[in-house]
């Protein structure tokens, strides 16, 4: 039974992250294919159901020319086709972001940070960011965030710090918290504060037929193009606002960006 509740508990980490990178557009390479099969069997599928039903009309007296359209013909062969096809494509498309990134590696930190906030879940943040503050697992509580000396090869070295609030610990998670706060700001003044339910009702035009499909949706790339778009958006006022500052003649760098 341990080994049992063991295997399940993995299982649904996996399924639980898998759906997680496909929100926020972070899947590797399997994830990517896994996702793109996935997505061309649901259409082949709602494309069949749809054929059913049109038969089904026929059957029970409808005006339709035909009863029989072929729906589940060869279902087997049609499927693995499409999935074989969807997989393909999703290692194409992987390959493509591969290359606009010009790394392997993916940054989730700003997909999840963004993801958290709209689904209203800023202020468990902050909690979870002053706890850790508080405990010093954020960064190190010895050495100064702010005091540095050179090396012989110019290289930074930190010195010890002064006190506790200008070490690299609590430094640092007040910079995260500026980021949250910032992050905030941006979603919520230009109006995309929408949640993973409202985003999907917006998607369907609030079509409640469309209701029961909400919980497949994520196969879907609507998440990670609105997460793209939406990033877009964040680097732009970022880059804005870096550059008003610039011209302001204050020290280059605003609250909310990497520095």
């Amino acid at each position: 039974m341990k080994y049992i509740k063991k295997g399940s508990e993995a299982g649904k980490k996996v399924m639980g992250d898998f759906v997680d990178d496909l929100r926020y557009h972070t899947t590797n390479l399997g994830q990517k294919m896994a996702a793109e099969g996935l997505e061309e069997v649901s259409e082949e599928a709602v494309a069949d159901a749809a054929k059913s039903i049109y038969e089904l009309a026929g059957r029970l007296g409808a005006d339709t020319s035909t009863t029989d359209v072929g729906a589940w013909d060869n279902a087997f062969e049609r499927y693995t086709m499409n999935f074989l096809g969807g997989a393909i494509g999703g290692g194409v498309f992987y390959g493509k972001e591969v290359w606009d990134r010009g790394t392997f590696s993916v940054d989730k930190r700003d997909e999840e940070l963004v993801t958290l906030i709209r689904n209203g879940h800023i202020g468990e943040l902050r909690d979870v960011l002053a706890d850790m503050k508080s405990k010093g697992k954020v960064g190190s509580t010895k050495i100064s965030g702010t005091e540095y000396e050179n090396d012989s090869e110019g290289k930074p070295v930190w010195l010890s710090a002064s006190s506790r609030e200008t070490s690299q610990n609590d430094i640092i998670a007040d910079l995260i918290g500026d980021k949250i706060t910032a992050l905030d700001a941006v979603i919520n003044n230009n109006q995309v504060n929408l949640d993973d339910e409202a985003l999907f009702r917006q998607m369907v035009l609030s079509e409640n037929r469309f209701a029961r499909y909400q919980d497949i949706s994520k196969v879907t790339n609507y998440y990670q193009d609105f997460n793209d778009v939406l990033l877009n958006l964040l680097k732009a006022e970022s880059e804005y606002k870096k550059a008003a500052v610039t011209l302001d003649g204050t020290p280059e760098g605003v609250v909310g960006t990497d520095e």
